[in-house]
């Protein structure tokens, strides 16, 4: 049972955002553009066109729709991001709320996606550029590199791109010289995507043509097309992740993360919207390039000059996509490491640049190898499988906190209370009633999350748990049976259009008990985490996302599922032979003291006899890190 219950281990997490060996250089401007590079460039230039073709105008509501589902899984990660002050992401999140293993998995997932995105955009990126060059880069490396002869071999490419390669290592560079320098190149970038984008849109608005919109009606093959078209680019709304992910380096995490979270959503939502009908409205959907997406209003009426500077774009576009993902590898690699978890090298962090530079280094030539010999289709098919479910956990992440009181979350309103009071002259913070931070403001009588509410408390079948015990089971469970309905849905859909009844009663009972389960939760009390930004419509939001990600991960095909699963086991086995061994929290003392005065011992470690400061009773009873760890990761 000891083995299984350190499986599931919460991180002990020092919510103070003081101390961090990552520098803390980048505001909220650097974070909402840094969130905007990241999501605003393939799906922008390519996938428009592509979904335009089918889904006709109504390629705007697609954009709607998946903004919408995408809004659902950023305002959990605002709400997380405003409390948890360091990097990690949906790994951090998971790890103080769910435990150690969940957590690993969605740390591991992301980094697969980090490597992923960067490498397939980077091939696009080089693929871009070859055609603006009439293929002289491909033509170039298969006669004096190849010598003529290219390599037949499943998942390894043709050829190697070799200038896709040079450019990832030029980027890997500017990584490691700096979050602010690479926070100053990306606003570049983004400088001059938006104007772009802008001349594009205005330009398409200027060729419009209202008969473009009703010869063929709004909806040309039907709102199915439309929702298959939400479904695909919903991708190009998920790297708003990587503001998350630099919470460690973001002058004021608290508010800067969570503000460059919705902003981002916003703006990207914007901009995908515009130009998606200015560009419908500008050239009959038939007509639209695949090639030259965004040229085409240009071309189509005898601009063809404009389709350099849409060119232009579009690099700049996948520039920033390429930097914001290789921003964050090395970054979501550090943090698995100093919990212990993953390799302690990767923990280490330059002294100069204040970046993981070895995990930056490491991961760069894993990235530059998969991009030069990985097959473009390959490494695509895996893409959005880790996101989402990331963005699960992290939606169960909040659920956990709004429901479940524990440890944490009386260390978050107590910070919370002490920096309200923070500067109060009439009032000691240093002795902090328990209890303030509990009381109704309308009763005399504290609130403790997760229990019934009081007009619901006769219900005794449910009064009679530990708080929050019914909340988890109802939410876990509702989990798992909307799963289930997704999976009949999808697998058994022709027997289902049969009117097949084993099929239907299947849906009906999965669905229906779903639906009950939820019932239960809204009865009970939330924790007043009392955080910057807090999740609208808890449980309702959570649950939301949670679906929309059940659902896109399910219409992926069996061939993602066996790659990823694949990646998932080899990560398990390093957990296993590694994390778990190694974890910080197999060495953590663990108290419950809020006592004024803060008392410090020291514990020597079991393995290497390292000491390790903690405190034992304090006012945030948090484990502080000693002098020497401090020197340890700035070596």
């Amino acid at each position: 049972m000891g083995f299984l219950r350190n499986l599931v281990r919460l991180k002990t997490v020092d919510l103070n955002p003081e101390y961090a060996p990552l520098r803390r250089c980048l505001n909220t401007l650097d974070l909402t553009l840094l969130g905007i590079a990241s999501m605003m460039g393939v799906t922008l230039y390519i996938l428009t066109g592509v979904i335009a073709s089918d889904a006709g105008p109504s390629v705007a509501l697609s954009f709607l729709i998946a903004s919408i589902a995408a809004m659902f899984a950023a305002v959990c990660y605002a709400e997380l991001g405003s409390i948890f002050t360091r990097t990690g992401s949906a790994y951090l999140f998971t790890y103080s709320t769910i435990g150690e293993l969940p957590a690993f998995i969605a740390g591991w997932s992301i980094i697969l996606e980090y490597l992923l995105s960067s490498s397939v955009v980077a091939r696009g990126w080089s693929g871009y550029l070859d055609s603006m060059l009439d293929n002289r880069i491909q033509n170039f490396t298969r006669v004096w590199v190849m010598g003529g002869e290219l390599w037949d071999t499943p998942v390894v490419a043709s050829y190697p791109d070799l200038v896709a390669g040079i450019f990832m290592f030029c980027f890997f560079v500017i990584i490691a010289l700096g979050a602010k320098i690479s926070a100053n190149f990306n606003k570049a970038l983004v400088a001059i995507n938006l104007t772009i984008v802008t001349l594009i849109t205005i330009g398409g608005f200027m060729f419009a043509d209202g008969r473009n919109w009703s010869d063929h009606g709004f909806f040309p093959n039907g709102f199915q097309a439309t929702l298959s078209g939400a479904s695909i680019v919903f991708i190009g709304f998920v790297g708003f992740d990587i503001i998350v992910v630099s919470s460690e380096e973001a002058i004021d995490s608290q508010k800067g993360v969570p503000r460059a979270v919705i902003t981002s959503i916003a703006v990207v939502t914007l901009v995908y919207t515009l130009v998606s009908v200015s560009l419908t409205l500008a050239v009959p959907y038939s007509e639209i390039d695949l090639r030259a997406v965004l040229a085409t209003p240009f071309v189509y009426h005898g601009l063809s000059w404009a389709k350099n500077v849409v060119d232009a774009g579009a690099l700049c576009a996948m520039s920033g996509c390429i930097l914001c993902s290789i921003f964050a590898l090395p970054r979501m690699a550090y943090a698995m490491s100093t919990d212990g978890v993953f390799f302690k090298v990767f923990g280490r962090v330059n002294p100069t640049t204040h970046t993981p530079l070895i995990a930056t280094i490491f991961f760069g030539i894993i990235a530059i190898l998969m991009t030069v010999f990985i097959d473009i289709k390959t490494l695509s098919s895996v893409l959005s499988i880790g996101t989402l479910t990331a963005f699960t956990l992290v939606a169960a992440s909040v659920m956990v906190i709004r429901y479940k009181p524990s440890q944490l979350t009386h260390q978050i309103q107590k910070i919370a209370l002490v920096t309200s009071q923070k500067g109060d002259s009439d009032h000691d913070t240093d002795t902090i009633s328990d209890k303030s931070s509990f009381l109704d403001p309308r009763e005399d009588k504290p609130i403790q999350g997760g229990t019934l509410k009081p007009k619901f408390r006769f219900l005794t079948v449910m009064a009679r748990y530990e708080p929050g015990v019914v909340p988890m089971i109802c939410f876990f469970a509702t989990t798992c049976l909307q799963f289930a309905t997704i999976f009949v849905i999808v697998v058994f859909m022709d027997n289902i259009q049969s009117g097949d009844w084993w099929a239907i009663l299947l849906v009906i009972v999965f669905g229906s008990s779903a639906i009950l389960l939820i019932v239960p939760i809204p009865l009970h009390e939330q924790v007043d985490t009392k955080s910057n930004f807090k999740t609208p419509f808890v449980p309702l939001t959570p649950m939301l996302s949670i679906l929309c990600n059940i659902i896109l991960i399910m219409l992926l095909s069996p061939a993602t599922w066996l790659r990823f699963a694949i990646w998932i086991v080899m990560g398990i086995a390093i957990y296993f032979l590694y994390g778990y061994w190694h974890s910080a929290e197999s060495f953590a003392v663990k108290t419950v003291s809020f006592s004024s005065k803060a008392e410090y011992t020291r514990l020597k470690t079991d393995d290497e006899g390292a000491e390790q400061q903690c405190v034992m009773e304090g006012s945030l009873n948090m484990p502080q890190p000693h002098k020497k760890e401090k020197e340890e990761y700035l070596d």
